[in-house]
């Protein structure tokens, strides 16, 4: 699930996964009429540290990729093995129409069998 959790200045939860999708509280609809057509997602890797290791030691064939609506990483290693874990970041961006925009660091460890 995607870990995008936005508060506002009082701490108060407006934007979060909630069974099974993300959802605006109701202090977001009522205090600051927010609806669901006034806010977008939008996932990528911060393409730096790790990742860059990756990308530049990748083989043919092999994807690491972040689909940016829903923010699911892929990795296909057609290559050798991972020798390490490797610590790579998504950052969600979280645009609410004609009020702000909010970026939430997700972390992703690429482990040898799995992705965490």
């Amino acid at each position: 699930m995607p870990q995008v959790l936005v508060k506002d200045n009082e701490g108060a939860a407006i934007y979060s996964y909630v069974t099974n999708a993300l959802a605006l509280s109701s202090k977001a609809i009522d205090t600051y009429k927010l609806n669901a057509g006034m806010v977008s997602v939008e996932y990528a890797f911060v393409e730096e540290g790790d990742w860059t290791l990756l990308k530049n030691n990748m083989s043919a064939n092999s994807e690491l990729k972040v689909d940016a609506a829903t923010g699911e990483v892929t990795w296909k290693n057609e290559g050798s093995h991972l020798n390490r874990d490797y610590r790579l970041t998504v950052m969600a961006t979280v645009t609410f129409e004609d009020l702000s925009v909010v970026k939430c660091a997700i972390p992703v460890t690429l482990t040898e069998n799995a992705i965490q």
